[in-house]
């Protein structure tokens, strides 16, 4: 068993991690849209689709392509709330690469999986890099880590910057991913369990 004391202290600066990063933010930009966000172009493109798609059976004299057919094409890439890969594991260097995919941060996963006593991933990302749409997932909704598999939020909290890894004991599921708002002190955890 990991000695308890220690792992408490390297997962309290674990978690203060955002804080770093504080004081060497690119300058403010308008961040890019997520991947798996549908944009406004999208959507548009999804329409033009359609109105070209019925335009075209009208002139050949066949029943018109819905809308909705086209729709359903697109609401594939827009099934999961949130759609990601595991990218790397490390400490905050690891998560400071900003690859645009999250991170295991083995010394918080480590220290869940021993108070646990049961297998709880820790995947870290900074909002700017990737993790932004974090922010907003609700209970009930689909995430797909790609090179892991598909979740369902089971649980959300805020926490403040520097807390000790014991706020995140007991949370469910199998996995919690974390990111930090864009301002102020709260970090954001969403837990996951694993989907059908």
């Amino acid at each position: 068993m990991l000695n308890r004391m220690i792992r408490s202290s390297q997962v309290a600066i674990a978690l203060s991690a955002c804080a770093v990063l504080g004081s060497i933010q690119a300058p403010a930009v308008a961040a890019p849209v997520a991947a798996n966000v549908v944009s406004v172009a999208e959507v548009a493109t999804v329409a033009d689709t359609a109105a070209k798609n019925d335009t075209a059976a009208k002139a050949e004299n066949k029943a018109p392509k819905t809308a909705t057919t086209s729709a359903k094409k697109a609401n594939l890439t827009s099934k999961y709330a949130y759609k990601t890969h595991l990218a790397n594991a490390g400490g905050q260097a690891a998560i400071d690469e900003c690859t645009g995919g999250l991170t295991n941060m083995t010394a918080v996963t480590e220290y869940l999986s021993a108070v646990e006593g049961a297998s709880k991933a820790y995947y870290p990302i900074h909002n700017e890099c990737g993790g932004r749409p974090i922010l907003s997932l609700k209970v009930g909704e689909k995430v797909l880590i790609e090179n892991i598999g598909k979740f369902e939020v089971v649980a959300t909290r805020n926490i403040t910057r520097g807390e000790k890894a014991t706020v995140l004991a007991g949370m469910p599921g199998s996995v919690l991913i974390q990111t930090c708002f864009d301002k102020g002190d709260e970090m954001r955890v969403v837990a996951l369990a694993k989907a059908a």
